[in-house]
């Protein structure tokens, strides 16, 4: 997976100031939560046998460790992402919001970004395309970016039950169903939450181009 260098769109480059300030602060905020998500990712099944093996001196540790090693994998874990995932989400929405509001200081646009109907990410690609003039909706990774939002709606709304698009979508974005009782459930692992962060991401890229001068 390619990495994606915000900042490296705008330094040197002929691009509104407020434009180049949004994206600092957005690469700022980014970075910490990455930074925090490869704190908390340390702890995987070796480092929890590893912590087992020093407290515990016991003929049954192997049962036991499989016992926790289960309950890590597909209980804590994949719970630990849906959290970081919905949090990386509302950095991603609020990175949009920014942009609209570094619009409207240097451009001195009156209409807000606020005014429009809806609300998160919808609205600030609305704020895009009608008030700003960037095609965006047209764009391959906005038709992702959807199916985010529908998955990030079911984990906000129904703790990870999908109904109707939402299961085409998870689908679509690879992440696994579980059945649990007729429901189905998205199991979140790793692997979503990065591909998320490079949706997001990439998506970003597309919007901060549009506003450098050629």
């Amino acid at each position: 997976m390619e990495e994606i260098d915000l900042m490296g769109i705008v330094v040197g480059k002929d691009v509104p100031d407020e434009i180049h300030e949004a994206t600092y602060n957005i690469v700022t905020e980014l970075g910490a939560h990455q930074l925090m998500i490869n704190h908390v990712l340390i702890w995987d099944e070796s480092a929890l046998e590893k912590d087992m093996r020093e407290k515990i001196q016991d003929g049954n540790i192997e049962r036991f460790i499989e016992i926790e090693a289960h309950m890590l994998n597909n209980v804590v874990l994949p719970g630990l992402f849906k959290s970081l995932f919905v949090s990386a989400y509302n950095l991603f929405e609020d990175a949009l919001n920014k942009i609209c509001y570094a619009y409207e200081s240097y451009s001195g646009e009156t209409l807000s970004y606020k005014d429009l109907y809806g609300n998160g990410v919808a609205r600030s690609v609305s704020y895009f395309e009608k008030v700003i003039g960037l095609e965006i909706k047209h764009k391959n990774q906005w038709a992702r970016i959807q199916k985010w939002n529908q998955v990030r709606n079911s984990v906000v709304h129904k703790n990870g039950r999908l109904e109707g698009q939402q299961i085409n979508a998870a689908k679509m974005l690879g992440i696994e169903i579980m059945q649990d009782h007729y429901e189905n459930i998205l199991f979140m692992q790793k692997s979503n939450l990065n591909n998320f962060i490079f949706d997001s991401e990439k998506f970003l890229e597309i919007v901060i181009k549009s506003f450098v001068k050629e």
